[in-house]
């Protein structure tokens, strides 16, 4: 194997399999509880800080998630292998899902709560 293709996981691997079913089961738990608490939970306590934490674990995972796609290949259905080349996997995730990744980690909660503590000042 030659230095352009190290450190680079490979789609089909068993921990990447592993990491991926982590990452879906960690969405599906997001997109259930996060609008159920948006929606009939609406005082703030303890509970509501510790879920916070929790969010910023969650965003965190995605994070490194995020950082991952950047060293994973990518199944070349037409030559029948996998793009292990950094550069074209760097590519190809830049011009597809990077933008939405990205978006998706940023705490929109904490930025208007900080706006909305600014305008009461």
């Amino acid at each position: 194997m030659g230095k352009k293709n190290q450190l680079i996981i490979h789609s089909n691997a068993k921990y990447k399999i592993l990491w991926d079913v982590f990452v879906i089961a960690l969405l599906i738990f997001v997109c259930v509880v996060l609008p159920y608490r948006l929606t009939f939970v609406h005082e703030e306590n303890e509970s509501t800080k510790r879920w916070e934490v929790a969010y910023y674990i969650m965003d965190s995972f995605f994070l490194i998630d995020i950082i991952l796609t950047f060293f994973t290949s990518i199944p070349d259905v037409d030559k029948m292998n996998e793009i292990t080349d950094k550069k074209i996997i760097a590519t190809r995730y830049i011009y597809t899902w990077f933008f939405i990744d990205s978006v998706s980690i940023i705490p929109f909660d904490v930025l208007i709560k900080m706006i909305m503590e600014n305008a009461k000042l």
